[in-house]
């Protein structure tokens, strides 16, 4: 799902609307954009969505830049997953590179644990623990498991200099802990 939002702001991510693969005018930008400045957003969104990444995805982001806009690829990995074992969805980023972010969300009930594994793939088959930091300490990257024992958010910030294209979790030792994880590909 691509998604966008002020240029390096802190406002919510708001989804672009496509019809039949095109992006709709009435799509919230997160920002009042002039109207050729509209028409900038939706040529962005829309090579951005359609063509194969990599260099087209570098593009679209610097003319949504250019108009005040920043976008991210953004996909559900589980809602509600209560039971070890990898996520229901893996987000496929294409050919993209840079910055990731997973965010986990976890409700509990009584004496509640989870480990989790990040998880890296080239060709959706191999798996390899993929190197990740806290967002409390965004440069002290680990491809160790982590563990949750409480209700909290938690953000996991992917290094940018290791290559992958899908990503995925693997959730063990799950005691009274529901997970709903989202990745998101600046």
């Amino acid at each position: 799902m691509l998604q966008t939002r002020a240029y390096l702001s802190a406002a919510t991510w708001n989804n672009v609307t496509f019809t039949n693969g095109v992006a709709q005018k009435s799509t919230t930008w997160g920002v009042t954009l002039k109207p050729g400045q509209s028409t900038m957003a939706l040529m962005a969104a829309n090579e951005m969505r359609n063509t194969g990444g990599g260099t087209h995805d570098r593009l679209a982001q610097a003319t949504a830049n250019g108009v005040g806009l920043e976008f991210r690829d953004n996909g559900n990995l589980t809602t509600g997953q209560v039971v070890g074992g990898v996520t229901t969805n893996v987000l496929d980023r294409g050919t993209t590179l840079g910055p990731a972010i997973l965010t986990i969300v976890t409700t509990i009930g009584a004496t509640p644990t989870a480990t989790y594994q990040v998880e890296g793939s080239l060709d959706n088959s191999a798996w390899n623990p993929l190197s990740s930091a806290d967002s409390a300490t965004p440069t002290v990257f680990t491809t160790s498991t982590f563990v949750i024992t409480t209700a909290t958010t938690t953000v996991r910030i992917i290094n940018p200099d290791v290559p992958w294209r899908y990503i995925r979790v693997t959730i063990s030792a799950v005691t009274n802990v529901t997970s709903t994880i989202d990745a998101a590909v600046t």
